[in-house]
């Protein structure tokens, strides 16, 4: 990482991939690392479960990219009230529920219907 930050400079964004291949703490352990380069973001450090995403955030100084892979606005809902990162890719989503998030109103109940 320190030859990539010396070849590209302080100009360039690096993002670290990682995709759900570590457990949590092997990913705080990596981030702390990491730090020094000043990455944009690490991108799904462990399993995608937003608590632990979280931990992550919390104890390393480097945003967390997440979900790509969330089918529901209830899994954006758990990754905003855990505080975890948020992933560009699914923007429509993200932005629909941030708009619910600063609204105050309830967020809809998931169906029950099979």
């Amino acid at each position: 990482m320190g030859a990539v930050r010396e070849a590209v400079g302080a100009a360039v964004d690096i993002c670290v991939e990682i995709h759900r291949q570590m457990m949590p703490a092997e990913s705080i352990w990596l981030g702390r690392r990491l730090e020094q380069f000043h990455p944009y973001f690490m991108r799904t450090p462990c399993c995608r479960t937003a608590r632990r995403m979280a931990d992550v955030q919390e104890q390393c100084n480097i945003p967390i990219a997440t979900g790509e892979r969330f089918t529901t606005i209830f899994e954006y809902q758990q990754l905003l009230e855990a505080k975890g990162g948020l992933c560009a890719a699914r923007c429509l989503s993200v932005r629909r529920a941030q708009r619910l998030q600063k609204s105050g109103r309830p967020w809809p109940k998931p169906s029950t219907s099979k």
